[in-house]
């Protein structure tokens, strides 16, 4: 049980829940295509997501001082170099 009191839900029923809402919003007549859409946008947003964590990481570990992960130095690098990522990779569509 989550803490509104709902039970919480797997990856599966929350992209079937998704893949619902797609179908009642573009009319797709077929749910298993509007499913299978559904995954396939949830996949590549994991890996954009993925790619843009492994840059980061790759930026912090590079920097001479050693800045060790989990420190508060790490976490504020972290969001900064997060939101350069984003920022230069432009607007999510």
């Amino acid at each position: 049980m989550s803490l509104r009191g709902r039970p919480k839900c797997t990856p599966r029923e929350r992209a079937a829940s998704r893949a619902r809402l797609v179908r009642s919003l573009t009319q797709i007549p077929n749910f298993q295509v509007a499913l299978c859409d559904a995954r396939e946008l949830l996949a590549e947003w994991v890996d954009k997501g993925d790619a843009v964590d492994l840059a980061i990481r790759k930026k912090i570990a590079s920097l001479k001082r050693g800045v060790v992960e989990g420190s508060a130095e790490w976490s504020i690098l972290y969001r900064r170099y997060r939101e350069d990522e984003l920022r230069k990779k432009g607007p999510q569509r």
